[in-house]
């Protein structure tokens, strides 16, 4: 993938786009300690509320960000003339076309597994996933003609992942709103640091206006 297209999926991400639709988004809680999953939510994206679409939005565009062989990275994927269903390339082939919420769900969980059995993290961790469908315009726009962007266009699915940092704040006291009263905060509030991806991946890439399942995009929080 060039710098181009990367920007291009970048720009459409965002809230009510019909270029670029997310359709599922899967989180899971991973912590460190025990390898447990305390917490999971699979969610269809649009019925989420305005603000927490914006985060995730905000969260997936900084793992599409940075530049190419620094943080940026096309890898190819080991065993992928393999048909064994343990690969990740496989699983992640399977979630992508999966017309099932569970069955999406279930290779996904997959994945989580081998983040998990291979954890090299400091802290617990929160695993966003989503599913997209994205239309790349075969042509530019003529502004001035009675043309719209999506008449002629290239589709694919795509998955993008990203995995936070869950941070443990000070104890402090704060003001509840609800109860009207001071208090102070809990030892279980925790907050998933959605600005500073640890690291992602984009699957499948694309090149050449076509999708390649034999490569996926990895973005690394640091150079």
């Amino acid at each position: 993938m060039n710098k181009f297209d990367i920007a291009g999926i970048r720009k459409e991400l965002k809230p009510d786009n019909v270029m670029l639709n997310i359709k599922d988004l899967y989180s899971v809680y991973l912590k460190k300690d025990n390898k447990e999953e305390p917490f999971k939510e699979l969610t269809y994206f649009n019925m989420m509320d305005s603000e927490k679409k914006d985060l995730y939005l905000k969260n997936f565009k900084k793992v599409l960000s940075g530049a190419i062989d620094t943080k940026l990275f096309e890898i190819d994927f080991k065993n992928k003339e393999n048909n064994d269903d343990s690969f990740s390339q496989n699983i992640l082939y399977k979630a992508l076309n999966s017309d099932d919420k569970e069955n999406f769900k279930e290779n996904l969980d997959n994945i989580v597994k081998k983040i998990a059995d291979n954890f090299k993290y400091e802290g617990d961790i929160v695993i966003n996933f989503a599913r997209a469908e994205y239309f790349k315009p075969a042509k530019k726009v003529n502004e001035e003609a009675d043309e719209s962007k999506d008449d002629d266009a290239y589709t694919f699915k795509l998955i993008l992942c990203s995995v936070n940092k869950v941070e443990f704040p000070k104890t402090v006291l704060k003001l509840d709103y609800l109860n009207k009263q001071f208090m102070a905060n809990s030892s279980m509030d925790c907050i998933i640091n959605m600005d500073s991806p640890i690291e992602g991946f984009m699957f499948p890439c694309f090149n050449d206006n076509s999708s390649d399942v034999n490569r996926v995009l990895y973005y690394s929080g640091k150079a």
